[in-house]
């Protein structure tokens, strides 16, 4: 017999390919043996097996490197594990499924019983490639049309680590002249903010006059942040201003907080994504997309289920068309009609805030707290690009309220409504707050943009919010309604009136405005309008303005 002794080389030009060469040698115990040679030489050969990486590739994708076995006579067997990690990405559950069916207990595959998964696989010997030929469609997990991108990033700017220590302060001095009383006292204003490790000191003050009458430094806020951006998180203390719901204002809280919203981190976050639409191709296609008028891409698209979520569209009415050239040369057209309206919060995204804390009564510049403890709360979430729902609390040992609030986009009628509803209970009794609106925002460009804004208001007389001072103690109604719309990059105008009831004056007042503003360079803007309404006492009152600005 021989042993065979075998090495590896790796193979130029074929990257992860290993030959193996062998090398001959008689035992000398049985070196005078040719028949035994002669036996032992074919069964070694046909044992030989070679174990190599190649890539994974179909015709329209590339991905990883898959292991197989490759034997001597040319047959081949794929490592389960490596093909699972690689392909299980374009699978849905049930793909995955019938996949882990057929691998289980398995090491090593072949392509047949690849085939009884739906997926139809060859080995290139030429290219040294294992190539999919093609996988049932309805086992394909849905794909996306359009470019993805980084949503933690609507805008990238540069970012700057800040050091472990730094400050600044801003002052601003105002001198005012009056002809009847002369010159007065110059006033200061100060903020600023300092940093020590992660948390940031940021204060607000004065000194100043004009709210004792004596001249004094006056504290406004001093608060304590420390931020978690990988959360959207963050944390505070010192004086606060909380904010909630409509419904409920915004009451200032001296005490400790914390909320997590995206847009403290990412203001120019832009949630523009059409979601929920989806086209099914049961066979390789040419797919032109045009959005809005325009020709976005053209894509060759294998058969599967494919989202049209990362389109790029733009506020109010949207026309997006496919055209669909199939491997028959069969042409279709398929038409997606729609209304978007920025709801400021992504599909299945969440924000809340809560605050503890003492009361401040804002009578004036600077905190008066009170020894009332107060919490203040409020979460939402979307629940879809559609829908967004809402509630909120204020407690405090005189008051508690609770509200909730809903932002819907309903499609079948283009705009954004939304609706906020607060109750109280106080000494006063149970009171309610009502808040429903209106949006409809067409275009996105500065010449060709219009937007109509409807909002309505009642509050009951015995309707109460931990921040409110004085009780109204009359019941408010009260309508609003503006259009604005830009003609050119220089010229818009807006148009708009109220209405209001008070129970307590009982009498009505109503206003109607009318607005040009003309842009004569990026610094300086022309306006000019008129409005007509009724002023306290039933007087009607007209007038004209013109500014500089």
């Amino acid at each position: 017999m021989r042993i065979m002794k075998t090495r590896y080389r790796l193979l130029a030009g074929a990257p992860g390919l290993l030959l193996a060469q062998g090398a001959w040698a008689q035992d000398p115990a049985i070196r005078n043996d040719p028949a035994g040679e002669s036996a032992a030489e074919p069964s070694e050969q046909t044992r030989r097996t070679l174990s190599f990486s190649v890539p994974l590739v179909s015709e329209t994708r590339a991905f990883g490197e898959v292991f197989i076995e490759v034997e001597a006579d040319n047959s081949y067997l794929i490592d389960t594990a490596s093909f699972r990690r690689e392909i299980a990405p374009i699978l849905n559950e049930e793909g995955l499924a019938g996949l882990d069916q057929v691998l289980e207990g398995q090491a090593l595959t072949s392509a047949e019983s690849l085939q009884t998964a739906g997926i139809d696989i060859t080995f290139d010997q030429r290219r040294l490639q294992l190539v999919i030929l093609g996988i049932r469609p309805e086992l394909l997990a849905v794909q996306q049309i359009g470019a993805r991108s980084d949503r933690r990033s609507g805008i990238q700017l540069n970012r700057i680590e800040p050091a472990r220590f730094s400050s600044y302060l801003n002052v601003t001095g105002n001198f005012d002249y009056d002809t009847a009383l002369g010159a007065e006292l110059p006033s200061f204003f100060l903020d600023g903010a300092t940093r020590i490790g992660g948390v940031v000191v940021e204060y607000d003050g004065a000194i100043t006059d004009q709210f004792t009458g004596d001249v004094q430094f006056l504290r406004r806020a001093t608060r304590a942040v420390y931020d978690d951006p990988d959360s959207y998180r963050r944390y505070s203390a010192g004086d606060l201003v909380v904010e909630s719901l409509s419904v409920l204002r915004n009451p200032q809280i001296g005490g400790v907080a914390i909320e997590k919203r995206r847009r403290i981190f990412d203001p120019f976050l832009s949630v523009t994504q059409l979601g929920g639409r989806q086209i099914f191709l049961d066979n390789r296609s040419t797919v032109e997309v045009r959005v809005n008028g325009e020709r976005f891409d053209t894509l060759q698209l294998d058969a599967g289920t494919y989202d049209l979520a990362n389109l790029p569209i733009q506020q109010g009415s949207n026309d997006v068309q496919l055209l669909i050239r199939d491997s028959f040369g069969q042409e279709r057209i398929v038409d997606y009609s729609f209304f978007f309206e920025n709801l400021a919060l992504p599909a299945g995204e969440e924000e809340y805030s809560l605050a503890v804390g003492v009361l401040s009564r804002p009578l004036g510049f600077q905190q008066d707290y009170t020894d009332e403890v107060a919490a203040s709360g409020f979460y939402r979430k979307a629940l879809s690009e559609n829908l967004v729902l809402g509630a909120a609390f204020q407690a405090s040992e005189d008051v508690q309220t609770v509200a909730g609030s809903v932002s819907v986009v309903p499609q079948i009628i283009p705009g954004v409504f939304d609706l906020e509803t607060g109750v109280s209970y106080s000494d006063s009794g149970v009171g309610i707050a009502v808040r429903a609106g209106f949006q409809l925002q067409t275009g996105n460009a500065l010449s060709n943009s219009s937007q109509l804004a409807i909002n309505v208001e009642y509050e009951s007389s015995k309707y109460r919010t931990i921040d409110l001072v004085q009780p109204i103690n009359f019941d408010l109604l009260s309508v609003g309604a503006s259009y604005s719309r830009s003609f050119s990059e220089s010229i818009f105008a807006v148009v708009g009136g109220s209405f209001v009831r008070n129970s307590g004056r009982g009498e009505d007042n109503y206003n109607a405005f009318f607005d040009v503003n003309y842009r004569l360079n990026n610094r300086m803007r022309l306006s000019a309008g008129a409005e007509y309404g009724s002023a306290i006492g039933g007087r009607e009152q007209f007038g004209v303005r013109i500014g500089l600005t």
